[in-house]
């Protein structure tokens, strides 16, 4: 196995395209919780489309992997490795991640016009990734419990992802006129565009 990075569970903002169209990966209606065992390749791809489409917020977690995120994207996950004689539990898992939907938490009144992020979403998912095993376990409860139309999702705020993006371009030096041109294609489809970023987070 090759190994998996920091940057295969946390995307990477100069991975992130906020004009590209991007779904959700599709999943049988009848599962409430979707599970599967993926190849590490395999489940690169589902989950770089997944928090591409999907806005999704890592929850806290005890360990020596919590403050994996800290550390560079090229960083490999950490592999368990079992020293003859040592005593105690044997490890299950090499690591172990966790994130939920952005709206999960309660919702809050504001001061604006608009709704409360928090609005007590279900969606969660876990990855873990069992020693010793070339395969990622993933258990993924999938069903949103809000609005998820256009109009709705216009009103929220930024979500990580675009946060980060943006962040990066101020740092390599560019303004607010040139990222609104990157995100620019044409007067005609601007409408689209602005769909793109604001809106297709979540499915």
């Amino acid at each position: 196995m090759g190994g998996l990075k920091v940057k295969d569970i946390f995307i990477d903002p100069s991975d992130f395209k906020p004009r590209d169209l991007v779904v959700p990966n599709p999943f049988p209606r009848e599962q409430e919780v979707w599970m599967v065992r993926f190849t590490p390749e395999d489940f690169k791809a589902f989950w770089f489309q997944e928090q591409t489409a999907i806005q999704f917020v890592p929850c806290s977690e005890r360990g020596p992997n919590r403050d994996i995120r800290k550390q560079s994207g090229d960083t490999l996950l950490p592999l368990h490795i079992t020293i003859p004689g040592t005593n105690g539990r044997p490890k299950i898992y090499d690591w172990s991640f966790r994130f939920q939907c952005r709206r999960h938490g309660p919702p809050r009144p504001l001061a604006i016009d608009r709704p409360s992020i928090g609005i007590g979403c279900p969606v969660e998912i876990r990855m873990k990734k069992p020693v010793g095993m070339d395969a990622v376990l993933v258990d993924y409860r999938w069903q949103h419990s809000h609005d998820l139309s256009a109009q709705t999702l216009s009103n929220m705020p930024m979500g990580a992802n675009e946060r980060s993006w943006i962040k990066l371009k101020v740092a390599e030096g560019s303004d607010w006129k040139g990222i609104r041109a990157m995100l620019r294609m044409d007067e005609n489809s601007m409408s689209e565009v602005q769909y793109r970023f604001y809106v297709i987070m979540l499915y």
